[in-house]
């Protein structure tokens, strides 16, 4: 029966019952404005070729789960989940029309263009990672309108141009990473009031000038990645203001001037990463103070004095890199505490002394580079015995005769040091690797053993010398073989 054939009544109830229906069916659908944003989304990413688009253009989107689309209870959008996907194209502008968006998801795609300023006006937004795409262009300053961002990742792209100084505007922000861009303007001075922000990643772009005085304010900060850059100017002395800072990059700049003694006031910071700049001065020795530290570099510089004796304190070091610099002195005794050291690199400095016994209570060393220094002194018999990968000392002043464990060494008048990788410690034969300082002839030499092993690849030069065996009786025990390699040394 119709309606009008009802009686009024029940034609009114039924007219009610149908309404209410229809008003659920309608609060149960995404509205068409996302709905649009969405398809648009597909169509410019060539939605086709996804590696995954399970159901996407059929049904609704919240209902019929669109993949990487989350909904809320009210079927409004909240996160686009289409990391490694194969998007391929542009994010469209109307994807400001998803208004509940709060995760962005994009990363290790194809997206080519620039970001569209309507993105930065989705007020909901809590989490961006558009990194590993081609994005180019710059960043809006509409960055600083999305008041609740948390991490913001658009690393590895191609965006260039400034920091907006509205990115002092998020204040919730925890994480930001923009390195592997090309920015190539100053860090602005508003980003040290982000007092929430724990990552900070501005690595490899062509940031210049200097790093803020104000970075002391940023006492959330964890992790701190600068290098890379073409930064001058001093590090600042409010860095020992970061109280809860565990890494340190600032390498590969051109940063002056000292390492601030407050740095030792960062009682949990494990890694220093201070190489390749222009810093002068002695290293402090508040630096003894940081006891939580595991590496510490900082080579090619142009540091002096000489090296403190604090730094046996720090007895979880396991990389300590202070090569390349104007270092004189003893290597300080105390270093044989640092019973958890692997890597000792101290060459290419003016060290004077001798090679501190000690350094045999360091079981865990792998490599030790002492080469072009003015060491004296007789070589400390634990090296015969060592586990050494690396023991590097050649260009010193070591006292003759050399021991019979560490071999000949041709071409040069002066008792000069071996060079080798792996010091024989097996009494009946001495075959090792040796080089003059060029690197210009490689020799091995038996001393009771019928024949000479063929040397191992000890990565000294560029190519590998080869040696075969001989009968190292007949040739009175004196150099048996040699080969002729490039002026090769690789830079340690």
């Amino acid at each position: 029966a119709s309606l009008c054939a009802m009686k009024p009544a029940r034609a009114f109830l039924l007219a009610a019952v149908l309404a209410a229906i229809c008003v659920m069916v309608s609060a149960q659908a995404t509205p068409p404005s996302q709905v649009s944003a969405l398809k648009d989304l597909y169509d410019e990413t060539d939605g086709y070729y996804w590696n995954h688009n399970h159901n996407w253009m059929y049904g609704d989107p919240c209902s019929n789960e669109w993949y990487g689309v989350i909904c809320d209870a009210a079927r409004n959008v909240t996160g686009l989940y289409l990391a490694r996907n194969n998007l391929y194209g542009s994010i469209p502008s109307s994807i400001a029309n998803l208004v509940s968006l709060q995760n962005v998801f994009f990363s290790d795609n194809y997206l080519y263009s620039s970001l569209p300023s309507s993105f930065w006006s989705l007020p909901n937004l809590l989490n961006v990672d558009l990194s590993k795409n081609r994005l180019y262009g710059s960043l809006s300053t509409a960055v600083g309108n999305v008041p609740y961002l948390r991490s913001l990742d658009l690393s590895f792209n191609g965006i260039s141009g400034t920091i907006p100084s509205s990115i002092g505007n998020l204040r919730f922000l925890t994480d930001l990473n923009l390195q592997r861009n090309a920015f190539d303007s100053t860090i602005p001075s508003t980003i040290t009031k982000l007092n929430r922000l724990v990552v900070l990643n501005l690595e490899q772009n062509s940031f210049y000038g200097t790093i803020p005085e104000t970075i002391g304010n940023m006492t959330a900060l964890q992790r701190i990645y600068l290098h890379y850059n073409d930064l001058s100017g001093t590090i600042p002395a409010s860095i020992g203001n970061l109280k809860s800072l565990e890494t340190m990059y600032l390498s590969l700049n051109q940063l002056t001037g000292t390492i601030p003694p407050s740095i030792g006031k960062i009682r949990g910071l494990s890694q220093i990463h201070l190489s390749n700049n222009s810093l002068t001065g002695q290293i402090p020795d508040s630096v003894g103070a940081l006891t939580s530290l595991t590496i510490l570099r900082i080579s090619n510089n142009n540091l002096n004095g000489t090296i403190p004796d604090t730094l046996g304190n720090i007895v979880g070091l396991s990389e300590l890199h202070l090569s390349g610099n104007n270092l004189s002195g003893p290597l300080p005794a105390s270093l044989g505490k640092i019973k958890y050291l692997q890597d000792l690199h101290v060459h290419n400095n003016n060290l004077t002394g001798v090679i501190p016994s000690t350094l045999g209570n360091l079981q865990r060393l792998e490599s030790v580079y002492l080469e072009n220094n003015r060491l004296s002194g007789v070589l400390p018999s634990f090296l015969q015995t060592s586990t050494y990968f690396r023991f590097l000392a050649q260009n010193n002043e070591f006292s003759c005769p050399l021991p019979q464990w560490c071999g000949p060494w041709p071409g040069n008048g002066a008792c000069a040091p071996c060079y080798t990788d792996t010091l024989v410690s097996n009494p009946t034969m001495c075959c090792s690797y040796h080089s003059s300082a060029d690197c210009d002839s490689l020799v091995s030499r038996s001393c009771s053993v019928s024949s000479c092993p063929v040397l191992p690849d000890l990565h000294l030069c560029e190519s590998k010398p080869v040696f075969s065996c001989v009968d190292c009786a007949s040739a009175g025990n004196d150099v048996i073989g040699s080969s002729q390699v490039p002026h090769k040394i690789p830079v340690q």
